[in-house]
């Protein structure tokens, strides 16, 4: 298992944070997926401060896998952060249960339009989905400490040696909050 760090994540820098309590905010970055990657690699995009409260966002990419058939084109991948977070009625979320929190994207089949691939699945010029998870079902959800890193873990890596490297994309969308 690897890790990689996207710009936001350098040593020392600070959570994404305009630094005025509720204002409207995008923390919006990209790592880059080269054809090395396997699963459980994990990505991170950057940081949230305490009190961020998270209200939507989504996830797109370019092609990161090529091939033919499903079975060697796929990628699958959870959206996660690091620390509890807690919804509006003060229901908090364990970090175990945060892993895949923001969604778990996939099986995201990149085959051409003339595979015989059965479901639906099937993203040819690339890929863009909202965020979901424990955010669609329990949101908006509040970052309860500093710092919180998000990140993506690799499910599943395009099989039979049919990665592509490119882009993978974050758009989160939050609500500066007060710290307390």
């Amino acid at each position: 298992m690897a890790r990689f760090d996207g710009r936001l994540m350098a040593a020392g820098r600070q959570a994404s944070t305009g630094g005025l309590a509720d204002k409207r905010q995008t923390l919006s970055t990209q790592v880059y997926i080269d054809t090395t990657a396997t699963a459980n690699d994990t990505y991170y995009f950057g940081k949230l401060a305490k009190g961020a409260i998270i209200t939507g966002g989504r996830i797109y990419s370019g092609r990161l896998a090529s091939g033919t058939c499903p079975s060697s084109c796929c990628v699958e991948l959870a959206l996660g952060v690091d620390q509890i977070l807690k919804n509006a009625s003060g229901t908090t979320f364990s970090v175990a249960s945060l892993t895949s929190g923001l969604g778990h994207f996939g099986p995201i089949n990149y085959a051409t339009s003339t595979s015989s691939n059965p479901n639906t699945n099937m993203h040819v010029e690339g890929y863009t989905a909202p965020l979901g998870g424990l955010l669609l079902t329990n949101g908006p959800l509040t970052v309860t400490a500093d710092n919180t890193n998000v990140f993506a873990t690799l499910v599943t890596a395009a099989g039979n040696g049919s990665g592509i490297s490119g882009y993978l994309n974050l758009d989160i969308d939050f609500i500066t909050g007060t710290y307390s």
